[in-house]
């Protein structure tokens, strides 16, 4: 199937909005679509943080196809205003939308009760 996640992967380059540098795994194919960096030394991203990236689409074969592509750099020509055309295993997929990041601070269960008053 197009855009297959059961295929090779590989690590890439994600620069956060606070300019912090990390590694991500994701499919050959959808990394290369975007021209994402190669990038295996960084850390990963941090518990509970969502990178930002676009959602995109294509018909294949009758049926309606969705991917979400991680966004590594803010200058990406896919990271743009209006919709945009990229290229899966040889299938062009529209942007439909794009997500920012996102990072949420959970509750420390460990943490004392804060006194009452």
């Amino acid at each position: 199937m197009t855009g297959n996640t059961l295929g090779e992967r590989r690590y890439y380059k994600y620069t956060s909005d606070q300019a912090k540098i990390y590694s991500y795994i994701t499919d050959k194919d959808l990394g290369d679509s975007i021209s994402a960096v190669l990038d295996d030394t960084s850390p990963p991203f941090p518990r509970r943080f969502k990178p930002r990236g676009v959602y995109v689409q294509a018909e294949v074969g009758g049926r309606l196809v969705r991917k979400f592509l991680i966004v590594g750099d803010k200058n990406a020509d896919v990271w743009a205003d209006t919709s945009k055309t990229v290229t899966i295993d040889g299938q062009a997929f529209k942007s439909t939308g794009r997500r920012g990041e996102a990072l949420s601070f959970g509750a420390n269960p460990a943490a004392p009760a804060a006194p009452a008053p």
